[in-house]
């Protein structure tokens, strides 16, 4: 039995510190972004498996923290122009006419959309360009030509984002074959925060440790060696959460088999029995102090056949 604990302990303590790892290298080359929406295309699609065209919703969006457009000579010297951009994940979404669709927030730099702006053709091409991102990871063939609508953005608002520090999103491949002016822009070079400078961050102090953790720990530290407090703390909080999730979970589905033991069973296959008061809410047959009524399933109308007295209600 205590070695059956043992495993079971290192085992846990080996897929929290996976977890920890992870986190740490995520949060340490990576930030979270807020992007902020611009236009919107729509162009209809066809999925596999599906038999109706489906509309594909790109809310194209701007953030000063995804990488600027860069331009790099190839082999035969001619310029390519690279479009860095960060892709949300799919949601469903309902558009003017209440019909259902599919969209994505696509975050380029500002410069991009500006141009986008100013310039039809190349706002077709960023679209084209977003699309050719999405269908590498979704079966979508597209059915028709995009379109434009009148709006900034199809939804509530732009989830944020998180994307790698310095390359701030992955380097799609290369569009363009000609050298294309791009319009310069000092809006990614923002002034260091007055606040952030005379302001330390000052980290909380944990808690004390208690007996009960201070016994804990040592316990732990016999199968896990150099294990931490607060290490142990987020795995006890963890593991609570869990343990009074399944609790819930156990209590409600106790309540639900009570209540099915409370329903009256009866065996009328054309006739259903319903309890009302005067006010119209529905009763128990237990609490039976209204009018019966017997609804007949094929004639659809509700017949009374018997009235009690509604003093007590």
């Amino acid at each position: 039995m205590a070695a059956k604990s043992d495993a079971n302990y290192e085992y846990m303590w080996a897929e929290y510190k996976k977890v920890l790892d992870r986190n740490k290298e995520i949060e340490e080359n990576s930030i979270e972004i807020y992007p902020e929406p611009s236009f919107v295309a729509r162009i209809p699609c066809e999925l596999e498996g599906v038999d109706e065209d489906i509309s594909v919703v790109l809310n194209l969006c701007q953030s000063i923290h995804v990488d600027a457009p860069c331009e790099t000579p190839d082999h035969t010297g001619q310029m390519r122009v690279r479009l860095p951009l960060s892709c949300g994940p799919l949601r469903e979404e309902k558009d003017g006419a209440g019909n259902q669709c599919v969209a994505f927030d696509v975050v380029f730099h500002p410069e991009v959309i500006t141009r986008c702006q100013k310039e039809t053709a190349f706002k077709e091409t960023v679209a084209s360009f977003a699309f050719q991102n999405i269908q590498r990871k979704f079966k979508v063939t597209p059915a028709g030509k995009f379109q434009f609508p009148r709006i900034r953005y199809m939804g509530i608002r732009p989830a944020k984002q998180r994307i790698r520090k310095k390359t701030a999103s992955k380097k799609v491949e290369e569009i363009g074959k000609t050298k294309t002016p791009l319009p310069s822009s000092d809006d990614d070079k923002l002034p260091p925060s007055m606040f952030q400078a005379k302001i330390p961050k000052v980290k909380a102090e944990p808690p004390p440790m208690t007996k009960q953790e201070a016994k804990m720990l040592e316990d732990f530290r016999k199968h896990v060696p150099g294990l931490k407090h607060e290490e142990m703390r987020k795995a006890l909080l963890m593991y609570q959460k869990t343990h009074e999730e399944e609790k819930k979970r156990a209590e409600m589905e106790k309540e639900i088999m009570e209540e099915k033991k409370k329903i009256p069973l009866f065996s009328a296959p054309k006739y259903s029995i319903f309890c009302f008061t005067h006010s119209g809410a529905k009763l128990s047959l237990n609490n039976f102090l209204g009018r019966v009524y017997v609804k007949a399933a094929s004639e659809n109308q509700d017949v009374p056949v018997l009235s009690t007295p509604h003093s007590k209600i």
